[in-house]
């Protein structure tokens, strides 16, 4: 009995041991992905924010997002090494575009938020620039006063809104576990209907033909079905990350007019609102009742532990030289 129990032991490790081998291979797979975003976002934050200091152009947009993909896909031991792997970061993104695993698209401000709040671009003589609009990213309070409606017609934004810059990225993250990533592509073409749906195997074992997807999604197809350079098939998960930052130059370059419902929670910034509250200025004994001597703005009105830079000095009238 004790030989015939370890007999059915061993054949039970035997069929178990691929099952728990996939699974870890599988675990395995979804961390890299989920590290992957971790990196694919961080880069479409640096993206953002190299777009509100360049007037939103695509170029400033793109350099942020080598920037701050390099350190994942490269890395750098230096400042040389550094530069070198930017430089290879973008010929990387390039080549992703071609491909059609690296997509990205400015959500705001669009060319409906331009139709609304766009003011011709002034040089640094204050001249109008020709053939070229911004959108003021000064006075905001005070612009907003005056404009009526003070809500975009055609881009619903406010100009607070059309002043933050929003762009979303989608990346694909390379399926590099054996079995674990080519299989978790062929299921993912399966639900997203890509292509004709086939007979899978694996090995000896066959794992059935798959029903049609009733919901299609055809820009995912690309991914899994991306190739290396050398033209082999290297399938990638598509990961679609979005950031947002308000812009610190007026924006003078408009993303694509997009439907908000067809993103999802990715989507455009939304309807503006407007809160009609009227503005009342304080009075001057009421910002500062107690008013302001000598005694309390110097060093020696102030309790133990407070620093205080020149309160305690005298400091002489205008024009009068003070001996050492």
């Amino acid at each position: 009995m004790i030989r015939r129990s370890r007999g059915f032991a061993a054949i039970e490790s035997l069929l178990a041991l691929p099952v728990v081998l996939f699974a870890g291979l599988s675990v395995l797979q979804f961390g890299l992905v989920l590290h992957a975003r971790q990196a694919v976002q961080h880069s479409a934050t640096e993206g953002v924010r190299s777009g509100a200091v360049g007037h939103a152009a695509p170029a400033a947009i793109e350099g942020g997002f080598a920037r701050g993909l390099s350190p994942w896909l490269f890395g750098a031991e230096g400042p040389a090494d550094h530069v070198a792997a930017i430089a290879r970061t973008q010929a990387h993104l390039v080549s992703g575009k071609a491909a059609g695993w690296v997509r990205w698209r400015q959500l705001s401000p669009t060319r409906l938020s331009f139709d609304d709040w766009a003011v011709p671009t002034l040089d640094e003589q204050g001249l109008p620039v020709p053939d070229s609009l911004e959108i003021p990213t000064d006075n905001l309070v005070a612009r907003t006063l005056r404009s009526d409606p003070r809500i975009g017609a055609s881009s619903g934004q406010t100009l607070a809104d059309a002043n933050l810059l929003k762009v979303e990225l989608t990346y694909g993250v390379p399926l590099t576990v054996p079995l674990a990533g080519r299989l978790g592509a062929w299921v993912m073409r399966i639900i997203d209907g890509c292509g004709p749906v086939s007979e899978r195997r694996l090995g000896a074992l066959s794992l059935g033909q798959p029903e049609v997807s009733t919901a299609p999604r055809p820009w995912t197809c690309p991914y899994y079905d991306a190739r290396d350079p050398d033209g082999r098939a290297t399938p990638r998960w598509p990961v679609r990350v979005s950031s947002t930052a308000r812009l610190q130059q007026p924006a003078r370059h408009a993303g694509s007019a997009v439907e908000a419902p067809a993103l999802g929670p990715a989507g455009a910034l939304g309807t503006g609102a407007v809160e009609e509250r009227p503005v009342q200025p304080s009075r001057p004994d009421q910002t500062n009742p107690q008013g302001s001597t000598v005694s309390t703005e110097s060093a020696g009105g102030r309790g133990d532990g407070f620093l205080q830079l020149g309160g305690q000095t005298s400091w002489p009238a205008p024009g009068v030289c003070v001996a050492p």
